[in-house]
């Protein structure tokens, strides 16, 4: 029989080459980054500058942009996360790279152990699984478009693992804090909402399926609590900051205009379909060029606003 950890370096291996895959596509023929890099990029490095001159010093303010602007108190800064950390040692593509292969990666290789620890799948099921999470979509497709703080959205396995761990109830509820924190900071607050709304409805599944047990779920819940408590103590600096910076601009949105309803399945055949195979139609003609127009021209077509996802990717 293979021991266990024989098992969790060969997941962890498989995980991490399978990130490095997708990883090696952001530098590309084309010589491109998704637009929103350019808010994200320019503001780590001079983040990068902050630091060089003000070692252990947090960046409250900047003279670079728009004649000086908050930096700590923007709630997608990024001067707190493993991105800022690689780029004082990489240049901004390979710091984008590893930054994938690490997120993607270590995403993988938890949903690998909650698949195989917490669900009792086998091995090469449980790698599937990681693989094919390791390939989900919104992650890819928003770090490609230059949506960084997105980039902790795969950490969503290694919070599911911790909350359905069965250990030392305070150093797993420890260790779920620092990650609900570590969101908050990295830019990626509104991904623990993500993150958030994910527990019940794995939890449902876990405990009236795998386990039905309701001491376990009371476990579950009180780790949940807690950690969600010592996540915000943690976290309390940066709330504090955006709170208020952020109470200077209210935010009053109206919906206006109709869209028939016929448009929403038009709209989700064009999202599922539509892209994919208009990009191998471009990749087949020698041409990406002309992947914009030709996703401009089925827009028209089907009589729909919006119907592609952050072309710029």
């Amino acid at each position: 029989m293979t021991r266990p950890w024989v098992k969790n370096a060969a997941a962890a291996l498989i995980s991490f080459t399978w990130a490095a895959l997708f990883a090696y596509f952001l530098q590309n023929s084309m010589n491109v980054l998704g637009h929103d890099y350019d808010y994200f990029l320019t503001r780590m490095l001079d983040s990068y500058l902050f630091t060089q001159l003000n070692p252990w010093n947090i960046h409250w303010w900047t003279p670079s942009f728009g004649g000086g602007i908050p930096v700590f108190s923007q709630p997608i800064d990024m001067q707190i996360s493993i991105s800022q950390f690689f780029l004082h040692f990489m240049d901004p593509l390979r710091m984008l790279q590893a930054t994938f292969v690490f997120y993607s990666g270590l995403g993988s290789y938890f949903f690998y152990r909650l698949l195989s620890k917490h669900f009792g799948l086998s091995f090469y099921a449980s790698v599937f699984g990681a693989l094919c999470f390791g390939a989900n979509g919104f992650f890819i497709q928003h770090f490609f478009a230059g949506h960084l703080g997105y980039a902790v959205f795969p950490l969503i396995s290694l919070v599911l693992h911790l909350a359905l761990a069965r250990g030392n109830f305070w150093r797993e509820s420890t260790a779920l804090a620092f990650v609900w924190a570590y969101g908050v900071f990295s830019g990626g607050y509104f991904i623990n909402l993500i993150w958030l709304f994910c527990l019940p409805l794995v939890a449902f599944y876990y405990f009236y399926h795998v386990r039905a047990s309701g001491s376990n779920f009371r476990r579950f819940v009180l780790k949940v609590s807690v950690s969600g408590v010592l996540g915000i103590l943690l976290s309390i600096s940066k709330l504090y900051a955006v709170a208020s910076y952020m109470r200077h601009y209210p935010r009053v949105i109206e919906g206006e205009g109709f869209s028939h309803w016929i448009n929403v399945f038009l709209s989700f055949f064009a999202q599922l379909f539509g892209a994919p195979l208009f990009a191998i139609a471009a990749w087949v003609r020698g041409a990406p060029s002309l992947l914009p127009d030709l996703i401009d021209k089925s827009q028209r077509l089907m009589g729909l606003s919006y119907a592609f996802w952050e072309k710029d990717c």
